[in-house]
């Protein structure tokens, strides 16, 4: 937008924050100074130090090069062709796969084997269409229903301690 790529080119020589009126007469924003500062707090602070270090002769200033992104040795993001759904394929790719907790914690009052949970956790979706029986059921798969019981035990070793 407007030739803005990298957050160095909201400072200026003197690595202070651009004001309102330099970055107005800069890059010609059709934006009013609330959005202007909302943006400016919505950048973290890490990024905001590590850009201002940088400068503007950074790697970061990407030049025409800014279109594509190499996020790791296999992807690469080009901006111009992603979507909404390519951005949310990324997120969904999982590096570190826990076990299902529910079945350890059932362990305690039913035997069961490995591929009678697979079972139960595939069929959970598909019992019930209302979503709040689904969400019973995971809670009641996963061991996250409290009881009295439970309360009451939790209470009293909170007590205790």
């Amino acid at each position: 937008m407007k030739g803005i790529h990298t957050i160095q080119q909201l400072f200026n020589e003197n690595g202070q924050y651009l004001t309102f009126q330099e970055f107005h007469a800069k890059y010609h924003c059709n934006t009013n100074f609330l959005q202007f500062y909302q943006i400016l707090s919505a950048i973290p602070v890490s990024l905001k130090n590590r850009a201002r270090v940088l400068g503007q002769n950074s790697i970061f200033n990407y030049g025409e090069n800014w279109k594509s992104f190499l996020l790791n040795e296999t992807n690469q993001i080009n901006f111009e062709t992603y979507r909404a759904r390519d951005y949310y394929r990324l997120l969904l790719v999982k590096k570190h796969q826990s076990p299902h907790t529910g079945p350890e914690r059932w362990k305690r009052d039913i035997s069961m084997d490995t591929e009678n949970w697979t079972d139960v956790f595939k069929m959970a979706s598909k019992t019930c269409k209302e979503n709040k029986l689904k969400e019973f059921q995971f809670k009641l798969i996963h061991r996250i229903v409290i009881t009295i019981k439970e309360r009451t035990l939790q209470m009293w070793d909170k007590y205790r301690q």
